[in-house]
This record gives C-alpha cells, structure tokens and sequence, in this order.
C-alpha cells in the first residue's frame, strides 16, 4: 500500500498513466471514425449498384442474389 502511494505521488508516474489513457482514447476515436466512414462508404455502393441494375448497365445472371429480399434467386 505504501509503494503505491508513493508511486501515485510521483509526477512522472500521473504523467506516464495519462499519456497511456489519452493514447488508448485516441486508439479508439480513430476505429470508431473508420467504422463509421466505411458504413456510408458501402450503403452507396449498394445504391449506386442496384440504380445501375435498374437500369440495365450490369446484366443479371440467374444465380445472383437479389439485393432487396437478400434471397438468391434460383
């Protein structure tokens, strides 16, 4: 119990444990803002996908999975 108070006392010990909390927080600022730009990322592609199915631009084979019911059609 001693040693730790004795160590919670010393300035480098708070400076070393702060600078490891800050980093871990910016660890995961940086996957949540990864995550959060690869969602929007594949919900256009999907739109731009399915607009080019409607339109006729990309043949649809028999075996390919229809995006809205996510059923593949056989």
């Amino acid at each position: 119990m001693e040693l730790l108070k004795e160590l919670l006392a010393d300035e480098r010990v708070l400076k070393v444990a702060a600078y490891i909390i800050q980093l871990n927080i910016d660890i995961l600022i940086i996957i949540g803002l990864v995550i959060l730009s690869i969602f929007p990322m594949t919900m256009i592609a999907a739109y731009m996908y399915e607009r080019s199915l409607e339109h006729g631009n990309i043949p649809e084979d028999e075996e390919s999975t229809d995006l809205q019911s996510g059923v593949s059609k056989q």
